[in-house]
Parts: structure tokens; C-alpha cells; sequence
């Protein structure tokens, strides 16, 4: 086939397994016979749409939800609530991912109304939570001024947010076998139709919009060697594997097949660009030469650990921020704004409401310890025991953190780069290990200092270019606006959505709980020369927060504007945070991609050298030093921080080869359990005189 394919369409034979008659479930008859419907399975439930009953096309919608086979009322088809709409035969059905969760989508089909043959090409969304309905565009490609039919064709859903539907028919020449020609001319029409269409269409369920993806390969009918058959119809697609699988099928009217064919996703033929990768290594080489520069500098053990506390607090600030900056953040941020709205924005301004908190009440009892850990606080006090309860507890939540946030980026940087995950994955912990073993806290604070300006320059040089393309700022909010996409707030008491009191109460215990807790945060207020340095560390941080989430949240909304405009200029993604590194490298110039694709795998390595030396910390000062006196704890905070790094890559390795679709979920998790009582653990410390057993 010819390069330019996206896919690689072959004639394949694919082995059936034996079935076995024990693991047959027979279910419940239909209500009512039909036929030429279209179905889906979400989660365990079946939903059936449309087809006609022998007296013309139906509305009808059914479920079946498996999930109640051992219930003593079984199985039971309840009728639903149909899409507003007309009625349909020949639809096409497929479930997919809208960026919030899994939906079904109608597509297109056909009814006989009064006589008169109609030709369906709108589009309907059903969302199970909601158990609503929403009316989309109709099937129409760019530049077209015509909407399409696309009736008894076949799909499935491809990438994270996109669906593959394959040919179809239009329609034309069912209308002309259907209406008053002579017998003659239908059978000529029969006889030599070069088959269904050949397009295949990408629809992308966020933006709700459609491009030219691919061709379907022109076959010859069974015992002709001139006339052409196209794609198939009436025979659904099936996903097998990272392939989709189309069976037998009608060819052309009246024409059957017996081949079966096989979609998979073509290798990227374009590679990362000579001058990323130069501007990548250089700039990763130069994370290397401040951990050489800093290690010249560093002596003693309170150097590794505090910098000697002279960290200006500009940097200190800009630090904290970098560290609650994951590379997970960078690229989640966008990409949850790109498919849903601001309703998140409030948890990101958090630390407005809680830094003069932290400033206020908890800053002053953290700078009087004497040593690096501020769990030192907690033994003074209330006894050793619960000062080790503490440590422990942080160190079980770094570790459980350390390979997520390297594992999840890299799955991003893996799909933009060509790199496999596991070289991504060594690459960013070999250098995280390497310059914080040789330069401690002081390399940390300044490699992060040089990622979060990379970063969001990146961010806004990416901002700046959607907006060049798709007619300015303006044209981007009233846009967005319209379809609801800069939406901050729900205003209702739907306490298991996102309404504004979750979010409110969220924001506070997100914010608050890194900045009392966190090794890894206070040990920078505490790498500064005094308790007003280390104050303004705090405040330059959240100062920071206000414009770098409207740039983030921003940006998401930019990136969904562009490929609504531009929808082939995005092809399927396997996973939704890929979306702005998909855009980096396709639509900036290279080099500067190569700097911010670079700062993607800094900001990777800032979480996974914050975790290895605030746990080395821990680990160092609160249970090695008391047994090992007044020796020289520099060697041995070295080979902890190394022993840790080395254990964060090889868990992220570990993790790659599982499945992680909701590891970020249990991390979130684990922050409540843990952190949430080591803050109320700091709380009563600070806030009572005498605690009750």
C-alpha cells in the first residue's frame, strides 16, 4: 500500500476460538422481534437502537444490563427513553470515550415515511449517567456544504476519543432502485455498481467533528475481473486486540463477500526531527551540568539536605511551584480543559485561600527545628513513636508516587518521540538520580527553577500559535463560550459530580495538605536563610498559581477551538494526555519543540527528584541518624538518594507492563489516607495544648 495510508488494511484470516456450550448464557428475547438495529456494550449493560418491526423503521430503545445475571429477578430488556429524532433502520451504533465518559453514538440510517424513502445523516449521543440524549452536528466534512449519509456502514471507536466508520452508503443509488425507473435500469444499475463507499471518515467525539481518514482498498466482485466492489455494509466492525476486524458483508447491493478484513494503525513513518533531538540533548545535558556545578559546592551532609539555607526565596518559590507541577499536571490540565470545562479551575487557586494560613500558623513551628526532617516537630511534640509514624507515612506515599509520575508522562513522550516507554522511562530516572545524588536539594531547586520557566514558555508560545491560527484571543473565548466550554462553576448539591461545594472543599484540602505535610514542600521553606524568606517562598508560589492556571485551563479550550477548526490536522491518540504533546510536536516549529518536549521530561524528573531526596531526608535523619551517631551522614545520604532512585525507575518499569488506567485515581487516594493524617496529626500538635486519648 501506499505510505501516505494511516492504515494498513489487509485480507486476513483470523482463528476462532472453539465455543463452550457451558459458558453459553442464553438472555431474554427481545420484547418485541426486530430487525436492522444497531447495538452497543457499555461497561455490562446492552443498548439496542432503532430497526423496524416489519411495518417500517422504530424509535425503539432498549438495555439489558448483564451485570443482574445472578439476581433472583434476572435478566430483564427495559425500554428507555429514545433520542429525539426520526426513526431509523440501518444505523450505526458505536460506543467511545467523549472525554468525560463512555457514550453511545447513533449515526445516520434510513426510514420509509408515508411512502417516501428518507435518508438520515444526524447524529445522537447517549449518556448513560445522564440517561440523556444530546443532538450533535450532522455527519459533515470540512468544505463540504452538504451533510452526508452514511447508513448501514460500520465503525468502532479508535485511539482514546475518536471513532473509525468505515464506507456506508449514500443513499443515491437506493433512492434510484426504490423510485419509478424501468426494470431495466435497475438492473443495470445492479449490475455494474462499483460498491458502497470507499471513505474512511474519523470522527472525534470531543470536538464533534469529522475528517477524511483513510480509503477503503477497491476489490473486484466474486467472478468479475472489471467490476470494482467497495467497502462493506450490514456487518458490524469489531475491535481485536489493537486491530479492528470487518467480516463478509454486502459489497454492493445485492453483492455478498466472504472476505474479512483487517484495520491496525500504520507506525508513525515521521520521526521526532534532527534538531528536537539536538535541543533536547543539549538541554538535558545541561540538567547534568548543574548537578556538576553544585556538587563542587556542596561538603557537608546540611548542604545536601538545606543548601545551607541560603536558597534565595525567589527560587525556593518558584521550586514549590515546580513541584506540585508535575509533568501528569502539564499534560492533564490541557487535556481534561480540551474535553470538558473550568469547573476545575478552583482547585488550582487553592493555595489563595491556605498559604496565609501556612504562613500565619504552621511556617513558624517548621523553621524552629534544628534538623532537615520537620517531622522532628512531631517527637518534640508528642513522642518518637508518632515522629516515626509520620516519616513512615510519607515515605510509603512517595514511594507508591515515585513511578506513576514517571510512568505516566513517559507514556505521553513515548507516543510523540517514537522512544519506547521503558527507554523513556531509564533515560528521565538515570538523570534524575544522577544530578540529585551529586548536587542534593540546592541541583533540585535549580533544575526546577530552569523546567518551569521551559514549561510555560512553551505553554504560551503553544497559546500563541492557536490563537495566530484560528483568528485571536476573541475568537477563541466567544467560540468557546458558545458551546459552554469556559463554564466555572456547577450550581447545584450533586455531591457525587463536580458541583462548586465539592470542588470548594476540595480546593482547601488539595491545597493545604502538601504545604503542612510534605516533605518535599517545607523542606524548601526551610532551605532559606530566614522564617521572611521562606514566607515569601510560599507567597510567590501561590501568587504564581492565578496566571499559570488560567495559561493551563487556557490553553485546554485553545487546543479544543483548533481542532474543531482543523479536525485533520489530529489523527487518533491512544490516550487523552497526549493531546498537547501531539500538538507540540506537529504544529510548533521544531527545535523550540524539542525544548518544551525536553522540559515535558524535566518536569518528569523534577517529581521523581523531589520524592528520592525528600525521602532520603526522611529516611537519613529520622531513622538512620540515631543509630549511627555523629558520623558523616553526606556518603550515606548519597547512596539512599541512589538506592531510591533506582527503586522509582524499576517501579515505573513494573508499572508499565500493568494495567494503569486508574493508578493516578489510587495515588489521589493515598494522598487522603496518608496525608490527610499526618495534617491532623501537625494540627493537634499545633493547635491544642493537651490531647485526649
Amino acid at each position: 500500500w501506499d505510505a501516505s495510508r494511516k492504515t494498513v488494511i489487509e485480507n486476513t484470516r483470523l482463528p476462532l476460538p472453539g465455543a463452550d456450550p457451558e459458558n453459553v448464557t442464553p438472555l431474554p428475547q427481545l420484547p418485541e422481534p426486530l430487525t436492522e438495529m444497531a447495538g452497543v456494550i457499555i461497561g455490562e449493560k446492552i443498548y439496542l437502537a432503532g430497526g423496524s418491526h416489519g411495518n417500517g423503521a422504530t424509535k425503539t430503545f432498549w438495555s439489558l444490563d448483564l451485570a443482574r445475571r445472578k439476581e433472583a429477578d434476572g435478566l430483564e430488556w427495559k425500554k428507555l427513553t429514545p433520542w429525539d429524532g426520526p426513526a431509523r433502520t440501518h444505523a450505526i451504533a458505536i460506543a467511545q470515550h467523549d472525554g468525560s465518559e463512555t457514550c453511545l453514538f447513533l449515526f445516520s440510517g434510513r426510514a420509509n415515511a408515508e411512502g417516501k424513502w428518507v435518508l438520515h445523516h444526524d447524529v445522537h449521543k447517549y449518556t448513560p449517567s445522564k440517561r440523556q440524549w444530546t443532538q450533535l452536528r450532522d455527519i459533515q466534512l470540512k468544505g463540504k456544504t452538504e451533510p452526508r449519509c452514511i447508513m448501514a456502514g460500520t465503525g468502532a471507536p479508535w485511539g482514546a476519543n475518536h471513532l473509525l466508520v468505515i464506507g456506508g452508503a449514500d443513499g443515491k443509488r437506493f433512492l434510484e432502485l426504490t423510485g419509478d425507473l424501468p426494470q431495466a435500469e435497475k438492473l443495470k444499475i445492479l449490475t455494474t455498481h462499483d460498491g458502497f463507499s470507499r471513505d474512511v471518515l474519523l470522527y472525534n467525539c470531543v470536538t464533534d467533528r469529522w475528517s477524511l481518514y483513510d480509503s477503503f482498498p477497491e476489490d473486484r466482485r466474486l467472478g468479475s475481473e472489471t467490476i470494482t466492489t467497495g467497502s462493506h455494509v450490514t456487518t458490524p466492525a469489531v475491535r481485536w486486540g489493537d486491530a479492528v476486524v470487518i467480516p463478509s458483508g454486502e459489497t454492493s447491493p445485492g453483492v455478498r463477500t466472504p472476505n474479512v478484513w483487517q484495520f491496525r494503525k500504520r507506525p508513525a513513518t515521521h520521526g521526532f526531527g534532527t534538531a528536537n533531538w539536538v535541543v533536547m540533548s543539549v538541554y538535558l545535558a545541561l540538567l547534568l551540568a548543574i548537578g556538576a556545578w553544585v556538587f563542587r559546592k556542596g561538603k557537608t551532609a546540611d548542604d545536601f539536605f538545606l543548601a545551607g539555607r541560603r536558597i534565595p526565596w525567589w527560587a525556593a518559590g518558584v521550586s514549590i511551584f515546580s513541584t506540585q507541577l508535575s509533568a501528569i499536571t502539564y499534560l492533564s490540565i490541557p487535556a481534561k480543559t480540551y474535553s470538558a470545562d473550568w469547573v476545575r479551575f478552583l482547585l488550582n487557586v487553592g493555595i489563595l485561600m491556605v498559604a496565609p494560613l501556612v504562613v500565619t500558623f504552621f511556617l513558624p513551628f517548621y523553621r524552629k527545628m534544628k534538623g532537615p526532617s520537620f517531622y522532628e516537630y512531631l517527637e518534640r511534640r508528642f513522642s518518637r513513636g508518632i515522629r516515626l509514624i509520620g516519616s513512615l507515612s510519607f515515605v510509603l506515599f512517595q514511594l507508591f508516587r515515585m513511578g506513576i509520575v514517571v510512568l505516566l508522562p513517559g507514556l505521553a513522550l513515548s507516543a510523540v518521540t517514537g522512544l519506547e516507554v521503558t527507554t523513556c522511562i531509564i533515560l528521565m530516572g538515570l538523570l534524575a538520580t544522577a544530578y540529585t545524588v551529586a548536587g542534593g536539594i540546592e541541583a533540585v531547586i535549580w533544575t526546577d527553577v530552569l523546567q518551569t520557566v521551559v514549561l510555560l514558555g512553551g505553554a504560551l508560545v503553544a497559546f500563541i500559535i492557536i490563537a495566530g491560527e484560528v483568528g485571536g484571543v476573541g475568537a477563541i473565548t466567544s467560540a468557546a463560550a458558545e458551546q459552554g466550554k469556559l463554564n466555572w462553576a456547577n450550581w447545584n448539591w450533586d455531591f457525587t459530580s463536580d458541583a462548586i461545594l465539592v470542588v470548594f472543599i476540595g480546593a482547601l484540602i488539595t491545597s493545604i495538605l502538601p504545604y503542612t505535610t510534605d516533605q518535599a514542600n517545607v523542606q524548601r521553606c526551610l532551605s532559606t536563610p530566614d522564617e521572611k524568606s521562606a514566607a515569601r517562598a510560599i507567597y510567590t508560589n501561590a501568587v504564581m498559581v492565578i496566571p499559570v492556571s488560567v495559561l493551563f485551563f487556557g490553553l485546554g479550550t485553545a487546543l479544543f477551538i483548533f481542532y474543531q477548526q482543523t479536525p485533520e490536522a489530529l489523527g487518533p491518540i491512544a490516550k487523552a494526555d497526549q493531546i498537547l504533546p501531539t500538538f507540540i510536536v506537529s504544529q510548533m516549529p521544531e527545535g523550540l519543540a524539542g525544548l518544551v518536549i525536553a522540559g515535558v521530561f524535566a518536569a518528569s524528573m523534577s517529581s521523581l527528584d523531589s520524592s528520592m531526596h525528600s525521602v532520603a531526608t526522611v529516611i537519613t535523619t529520622d531513622f538512620l541518624k540515631p543509630r549511627l551517631g555523629d558520623r558523616d551522614l553526606l556518603p550515606i545520604a548519597r547512596w539512599v538518594t541512589l538506592a531510591l532512585g533506582v527503586l522509582g525507575t524499576a517501579s515505573a518499569l513494573y508499572l508499565a507492563q500493568q494495567d494503569v488506567k486508574h493508578l493516578w485515581d489510587h495515588l489521589m487516594g493515598f494522598i487522603g489516607l496518608l496525608l490527610g493524617s499526618l495534617f491532623g496529626l501537625f494540627t493537634l500538635g499545633i493547635f491544642t495544648t493537651r490531647t485526649a486519648a
